[in-house]
């Protein structure tokens, strides 16, 4: 392993090591992400659900080729644990009226044939329609795909 000083900061060849992070919700909202994951499990069951064509999202979705179905069994798996954060709406594309809950999860995914743990950043919310309702996801990727 070589070193090298500058401005007081040493770098190394290792990469260096990425301690996760995890916000705790507040109980209020914890309640909150327990009541959304039990108002969005029936819906996931009978196939309401729209993943928004995000280029983000199709990326995720060709690589590991998921299916719809394979897209709700990993939103089925979600909890409270998941959630890491609460907030309103702040995009004028989609219902500005609407919490969004914003979610990590681990999930394993074939790659190849080849199974790979994939860290995903989900971030839905449950739009009330006339007739119905529809879970709507806004970000179906890999997790540190935010901004690009």
């Amino acid at each position: 392993m070589t070193f090298s000083y500058h401005k007081r900061i040493l770098y190394t060849e290792r990469e260096p090591e990425v301690i996760p992070i995890r916000t705790e919700l507040s109980p209020d909202d914890y309640k909150k992400a327990q009541e959304f994951i039990k108002r969005m499990k029936p819906l996931l069951a009978t196939g309401d659900i729209k993943v928004i064509p995000r280029w983000k999202n199709k990326e995720l979705q060709e690589k590991y080729r998921l299916s719809h179905k394979e897209q709700c069994d990993i939103l089925k798996m979600l909890s409270a644990e998941d959630c890491v954060e609460i907030s309103p709406n702040d995009n004028p594309r989609y219902d500005i009226s609407a919490e969004v809950y914003k979610f990590f999860k681990d999930a394993e995914l074939l790659y190849f044939g080849e199974p790979e743990l994939v860290k995903l950043y989900l971030k839905l919310y449950i739009e009330t329609r006339t007739a119905y309702d529809i879970v709507m996801v806004i970000s179906f990727h890999e997790k540190g795909k935010y901004d690009q």
